[in-house]
């Protein structure tokens, strides 16, 4: 499967990846790029490039392994720094109220669907801090520490443009949630969600309006199942489960995944639909169906809720509901991780859950196990050995172990 995305990582980065770095986010059957409208105006193409390559490099050999695409990642670096660039120019955008939202973040863009002209969309942004994340990760590999030091020195730029720009945004429109772009200040958390996930930018968001941000878009989704509810929205939306675990909130996660999960049109095909209506003989627009980006979404969500790897350690089962480990329980086959290969079995019998894994993960992987109730146990073993430091979320384990029992 690795060597299909190297195969298709190549083919694509050779035809997309222009000389000065800007990254096509279209390419035609014929391999070559597609020049309809939007073609050189999708600024989070650069850092989902990056992104991949790392991805690969993270399952399967490392950056050694992805060393032939240096060349690209650093091309699409430089262009990152291009448009930031622009909006630090002299008096841009200084004929617009409150000017300093727009100050050394990336230039607008058409990349989020949701803006028909260029917008100053923070989704780019969050994709560039990805971007250089990845790419001083992949550079520390590669021994490039010329690219590694730039990369690091434009990622904490970018961050301290975009916590100025969010604050400036919120102030200028007097608002009490997350915006999804500086020109508007407008209401988008499925847009949001991707600061968490993948981008990992949790910590530049400030902390009550976050949880603001969340505590609102749940009661939007409650509100769906009132007595003739008018709505329709999109299962794009997919995405905002993985923000209730990184909130450390998973009965939350998994009631917005059971409420997006009803809405599958029809639902014996069992597949999402772009667009769900209230109305389901409404005879308006429900774009592709199957669609596959959705569907990705939700793959993406299911490993998430199971397994996520942050930089320091692999979370297991962080986002997994009680429901999940009564009775059989579940179980993870060799699924490939930046950590080794994951088989893990979790099954929770009254007051009592096991932890089990199997061979595969790298010696020297730090861990945490994250409790579904989230209430502290009152006994916790590690191979038969009593642990002592834990508390109501989980334990942080600091190499792998063959099982974990803990009791409340």
């Amino acid at each position: 499967m690795t060597q299909v995305s190297r195969d298709y990582l190549k083919w694509y980065s050779d035809r997309a990846v222009h000389p000065n770095g800007l990254v096509s986010p279209i390419l035609d059957e014929d391999g070559s790029v597609n020049r309809g409208f939007g073609s050189d105006l999708e600024h989070d193409s650069q850092g989902q490039l990056i992104w991949l390559v790392a991805e690969i490099a993270r399952v399967d050999g490392g950056p050694a392994s992805v060393r032939e695409f240096q060349p690209k990642v650093k091309l699409a670096l430089q262009f990152l720094e291009e448009l930031r660039n622009r909006t630090l120019a002299p008096n841009y955008a200084a004929d617009r109220e409150a000017p300093a939202r727009f100050r050394g973040i990336i230039a607008p863009s058409i990349s989020h669907e949701g803006y028909s002209v260029p917008t100053h969309s923070y989704w780019d942004d969050y994709f560039a801090l990805k971007g250089w994340h990845d790419g001083a990760w992949l550079a520390d590999g590669w021994g490039d520490k010329e690219l590694a030091s730039y990369a690091r020195k434009q990622y904490d730029l970018l961050r301290q443009s975009m916590r100025a720009s969010l604050q400036a945004t919120i102030d200028w429109k007097k608002i009490d949630f997350i915006p999804a772009s500086a020109d508007l200040g407008d209401w988008d958390p499925t847009s949001v969600s991707i600061a968490l996930a993948p981008a990992g930018q949790m910590d530049l968001l400030p902390a009550p309006i976050l949880r603001n941000t969340f505590d609102r878009y749940l009661k939007e989704i409650r509100s769906r199942d009132e007595p003739d509810a008018l709505y329709a929205y999109t299962p794009y939306e997919m995405r905002n489960v993985l923000t209730y675990v990184h909130l450390n909130k998973p009965q939350e996660a998994n009631e917005v995944l059971m409420n997006l999960m009803r809405h599958r049109r029809p639902a014996p095909w069992q597949v999402f639909a772009e667009v769900v209506h209230s109305r389901e003989r409404h005879d308006g627009y429900l774009g592709d169906m199957p669609h596959t980006w959705i569907g990705a979404e939700y793959v993406r969500v299911i490993f998430g809720m199971l397994m996520r790897e942050d930089d320091d350690r692999m979370r297991l089962i962080p986002g997994a509901p009680p429901s999940w480990l009564a009775g059989p329980g579940l179980s993870v086959g060799k699924l490939p991780t930046a950590y080794g290969q994951l088989t893990m079995s979790a099954k929770q019998d009254g007051s009592t859950l096991r932890v089990a894994l199997d061979p595969g993960l790298q010696p020297n992987s730090k861990l945490h196990v994250a409790w579904p109730s989230r209430q502290k146990p009152k006994r916790v073993t590690i191979d038969g050995k009593k642990q002592n430091k834990y508390n109501a979320d989980g334990i942080n384990v600091n190499k792998p172990f063959r099982e974990l029992i803990a009791q409340w």
